[in-house]
């Protein structure tokens, strides 16, 4: 449970240091809520998004894809 805990706490740290647009695709593209973690019932698609943010869906691929590689990146500094 302890580990559990730990690791929530670093992957919520790397969340949390993406910016805003980074932080919305990811939440959005997984379907949980950026403030509590929880998950959303309904997922939603690519072209909703990009309709919501004024984006292409090639684009918001892109922001997701830049922003895990982001998150993997401090986890791999901090688990080391």
């Amino acid at each position: 449970m302890l580990l559990a805990t730990e690791r929530f706490n670093y992957v919520k740290e790397a969340f949390e240091k993406l910016d805003y647009r980074e932080r919305l695709v990811i939440s959005e593209y997984l379907s949980f809520c950026p403030d509590c973690f929880k998950l959303k019932p309904k997922k939603v698609k690519l072209s909703e998004m990009a309709v919501k943010l004024c984006l292409t869906p090639d684009a918001i691929e892109n922001v997701y894809k830049k922003a895990i590689n982001k998150m993997r990146k401090y986890l791999g500094y901090e688990l080391k």
